[in-house]
C-alpha cells in the first residue's frame, strides 16, 4: 500500500495565472505619479516595497523606465521620469 493514496473526488480548481499589480508601473508614462501612505510602516519600509515590486516586474520585461520616489506628507509619492 502506498503512503498517499490517490483519489479523484475533489474537483480540480482554477489555474491562476499571476497577482495583479499592487502599484501601477506598467501603465505609466513619464510625468505620471502615484502615492501610497506611509501608515504604521517606516518611510524605507515602503520605498522598500515599491523598489521590490518594480525589480520583479522589471525582471519580466514588463516595465521600463527611470522612477524615483520622494515623502510627501504622510504618503511617499513615485514619479516616472523617463
Amino acid at each position: 500500500m502506498t503512503a498517499f493514496p490517490l483519489e479523484s473526488s475533489y474537483p480540480v480548481p482554477n489555474p491562476r495565472r499571476g497577482q495583479r499589480a499592487k502599484y501601477p508601473f506598467a501603465t505609466m508614462q513619464p510625468g505620471h505619479s502615484f502615492a501610497v501612505p506611509i501608515g504604521n510602516a517606516t518611510l524605507q519600509q515602503v520605498r522598500n516595497r515599491l523598489q521590490q515590486s518594480l525589480t520583479g516586474l522589471r525582471r519580466r520585461g514588463r516595465v521600463e523606465g527611470c522612477f524615483i520616489t520622494k515623502r510627501d506628507g504622510d504618503v511617499v509619492r513615485c514619479w516616472r521620469v523617463r
